[in-house]
């Protein structure tokens, strides 16, 4: 996706899960170091860096996260700066929308500088086949009336789909996805008991979250752990940035968080104090080795897991 004939190119997507993978991959070809930006107020001098070979070190590639009001002021430079030979390191400016005056799509496009990606437009049958090829990349049984359904209750936010489709891998297992478990997701059957799970977990009430294991089809002990990890992962990022964007790259996640929910996670992760969220997570790992090595009952070591956490909980609070 890197062009050798620009050093600045730009990537749009007003999906930031779609954004994100398209980044990933551009640093997978990237062999030097990277350098992350938002909105930086020294642009100029990033540019100029683009332009001189450093005697110290490798090429960098510049990843700006851009604005739509921070690329309108500085449509004038960015436009002259496309098509212009690499001599050193690359800059990628990636954003959700680009301005609609300035011209400065269309000397992306002339210079063969926008990177394009899977990401369909705005009209429902669009997004329907697209939501059908991602169904079918994870396994899935009658991918069209999923898509269809998946639509009907989640909307046509890319972002959301994408995390519906997480949700599914997740309660089926190793099972396709299926109509029936998005019914059983959509109805609160699976999905509530897993976030309830997390919340009772991660405000020590023991009993509720393991009558939550079991609730419905109940939850895989590793699924379960896997959840609390991720969960962990957000209260740890939270406590060093308040920006939702930063925390979800920080923490691994390939959705994009509401800033809402941002405000209660950092609470709660205020709250519980880093020394609690490190010693759950030490706790969080070794139970993931023991379930994956077979060490006892999967179910029985979460069990223990969350009679244990609950107690450092507590006693912090």
């Amino acid at each position: 996706m890197l062009t050798d004939t620009s050093r600045l190119q730009i990537l749009c997507a007003r999906s930031h899960r779609i954004r994100r993978e398209a980044l990933d991959q551009l640093c997978n070809e990237w062999s030097g170091g990277i350098d992350r930006h938002a909105d930086p107020t020294n642009l100029q001098e990033l540019m100029m860096a683009a332009d001189t070979p450093s005697l110290f070190g490798d090429a960098s590639l510049t990843l700006i996260s851009a604005s739509e009001n921070y690329l309108a002021k500085h449509a004038a430079m960015l436009k002259q700066q496309f098509g212009l030979p690499v001599s050193s390191g690359q800059v990628v400016i990636h954003c959700d929308k680009i301005p609609a005056k300035g011209g400065l799509r269309q000397a992306a496009q002339k210079a063969q500088s926008l990177i394009t990606c899977d990401e369909p437009n705005n009209k429902p049958r669009e997004i329907e086949a697209w939501l059908r090829g991602r169904l079918e990349l994870v396994g899935c049984n009658g991918s069209q009336m999923v898509a269809k359904s998946l639509m009907h209750h989640r909307g046509s936010d890319l972002d959301a789909l994408l995390s519906s489709i997480d949700v599914l891998e997740a309660y089926s297992g190793d099972d396709p996805i299926s109509i029936e478990s998005v019914h059983a997701v959509m109805q609160g059957q699976a999905e509530e008991p897993l976030y309830k799970f997390a919340d009772a977990f991660f405000s020590g009430q023991s009993s509720s979250a393991i009558n939550l294991l079991y609730a419905g089809r109940g939850l895989e002990a590793q699924q379960a752990i896997n959840a609390l990890i991720n969960e962990l992962r957000k209260l740890l990022c939270s406590l060093e940035s308040n920006d939702p964007d930063e925390i979800a790259y920080n923490a691994g996640l390939r959705y994009k968080l509401n800033p809402y929910a941002v405000n209660a996670i950092r609470k709660r992760a205020l709250g519980m104090g880093k020394r609690c969220l490190l010693r759950l997570l030490a706790g969080l790992q070794q139970a993931q080795r023991d379930a994956r090595r077979g060490a006892g009952d999967p179910l029985l070591v979460l069990e223990t897991l969350i009679l244990n956490a609950s107690r450092v909980i507590r006693s912090r609070a």
